[in-house]
Formats: C-alpha cells, sequence, structure tokens
C-alpha cells in the first residue's frame, strides 16, 4: 500500500509539473507591443530608418572604409598606455573641460 501511494504521488507531481509548463508555453509572447490589443502602425520602424540613412542603398549594401592610418591610430593607443596623452587645443568652438571619474568631488576644468 506504501508503494503504491508513493506511485501515486510521483504521477500526481508529473501531472503538476507538466501542466505548470503547458501553461508556460503560453506565455512565449511577453512582449506587449506584440500583443493582439497593442496598436501597430505598418512600417513605421523602417519608415524612421530610412529617413535617416544618407543613401537609400545603404539599407541594401553597406560601403566599403575610406583610407585609414593604422600606424597613427596605434601611436594614439600607445600614447595613451604610456600616459603620454596629447592635449586637444580650446578652439572659439567649444571649450573642453575634463572631469576626474575617481575621486567623486568636482574637477577644477584645468584639464587632468
Amino acid at each position: 500500500m506504501v508503494q503504491y501511494s508513493q506511485h501515486i504521488k510521483n504521477h500526481i507531481g508529473v501531472l503538476l509539473l507538466s501542466g505548470v509548463s503547458v501553461m508556460l508555453v503560453g506565455c512565449t509572447e511577453m512582449d506587449p507591443l506584440k500583443q493582439p490589443y497593442s496598436w501597430r502602425p505598418l512600417h513605421v520602424y523602417e519608415a524612421n530608418i530610412s529617413a535617416q540613412v544618407e543613401r537609400k542603398s545603404d539599407l541594401v549594401a553597406g560601403r566599403r572604409l575610406g583610407p585609414s592610418d593604422g600606424h597613427e591610430a596605434a601611436d594614439a593607443v600607445q600614447r595613451w598606455r604610456d600616459g603620454k596623452v596629447r592635449k586637444i587645443p580650446d578652439t572659439d568652438l567649444a571649450q573642453l573641460q575634463t572631469n576626474s571619474s575617481g575621486g567623486g568631488g568636482a574637477s577644477s576644468g584645468a584639464g587632468n
């Protein structure tokens, strides 16, 4: 009799587990924008992206990169690693200020 009740308990556990998993299968579409009750304007995303590109052909295939100087980029990385970063000159267009990221206090704006 004890084995029979244990057997029944095992079957009930399996049935409950399968019922829970069947209920969770219905929850695969939790995105509110994909629910049938939400408003979905047609082709809005495509229209926004196509309005932002310079050339419509860029949506089909990208462009080749222009020439670049790998040595100049590598030199800049090496200067950064060595702590010898060049200061960017201030112009009339913008005054550059750097903030310290370590102390939490305000920087003087003199450049770190």
